[in-house]
């Protein structure tokens, strides 16, 4: 017997409306917004385009998958929060610098487990911190001149 993964209904299963569905949703409506709220997870928005979110200031990241820039005319400090153990397990934030600046980002907790907390970019555009969330925590994956430090 096989696992659901995303929860799909067969549209022959209940006559065609999910059971449990007060509102007598057919099962292609309710499937449909299963897939919608995972694609949205994992941050494709619409016309099935990655969301790209842009800060020009420094701040917290909202985000915990997909891509976001930063553009602003200065150094930004930025910081971004534990991902949710469980929750946000195997997403993966892609933080590029569209400017040319030594932004930092940095963590509550340490990235890849270890001491470091802050990320500092080396100043060019294109510079790229990648973060994966497991656990908890983000570990870092392959990424464009990035400095790791304590604080």
């Amino acid at each position: 017997m096989k696992t659901a993964v995303v929860g799909l209904t067969k549209s022959s299963h209940g006559t065609n409306i999910v059971e449990g569905n007060v509102a007598g949703e057919p099962a292609e409506a309710h499937n449909e917004d299963i897939l919608e709220t995972a694609l949205t997870a994992l941050g494709i928005g619409a016309s099935g385009q990655p969301n790209v979110k842009d800060y020009t200031a420094s701040g917290a990241i909202a985000e915990k998958s997909g891509t976001v820039t930063l553009s602003g005319t200065g150094a930004q400090a930025m910081t971004l929060a534990n991902p949710t153990s469980g929750t946000d397990d195997g997403k993966v934030l892609r933080i590029i610098s569209k400017s040319a600046h030594a932004h930092t980002v940095t963590t509550t907790a340490a990235i890849s487990g270890g001491s470091n907390h802050k990320s500092t970019y080396g100043g060019a555009i294109g510079d790229t911190l990648v973060l994966e969330a497991l656990g908890g925590a983000w570990f870092q994956l392959p990424s464009i001149n990035q400095t790791l430090s304590a604080s």
